[in-house]
């Protein structure tokens, strides 16, 4: 697939690049029901805890929207933030934009370690 920037070049994915798009596709198509009960757990109460092989990641949510960190030892200790997924008034868009975020965020736990 090609991306083209604002110059009209198109720019070149990378192996990596491919693999986390493949990978958060696959995510996404397989995990959708479970994403869709995790975003309505995680807006009920504001915090959920999800692990995923040998990490843990971590969603809340902001007055911006919603967060995640990710931990590698068991949940002794989280990154710092790595993503916030700004969240719509309406209801059905923050599932929506939740269901992506879950998906994004176990592709990379998945594709760090």
């Amino acid at each position: 697939m090609e991306i083209y920037d604002g110059s009209g070049e198109p720019f070149i994915e990378t192996e990596a690049d491919q693999a986390f798009i493949d990978l958060f596709a696959r995510l996404h198509f397989e995990n959708e029901s479970r994403y869709e009960h995790q975003a309505k757990e995680l807006l009920r109460e504001r915090v959920l805890l999800v692990p995923i092989d040998n990490s843990i990641l971590k969603y809340w949510l902001e007055e911006e929207g919603a967060a995640y960190s990710i931990s590698h030892d068991e949940g002794l200790t989280f990154s710092n933030s790595l993503g916030l997924t700004p969240l719509h008034w309406r209801r059905g868009v923050r599932i929506r934009r939740l269901v992506e975020q879950f998906a994004h965020s176990e592709a990379r736990a998945t594709l760090e370690y």
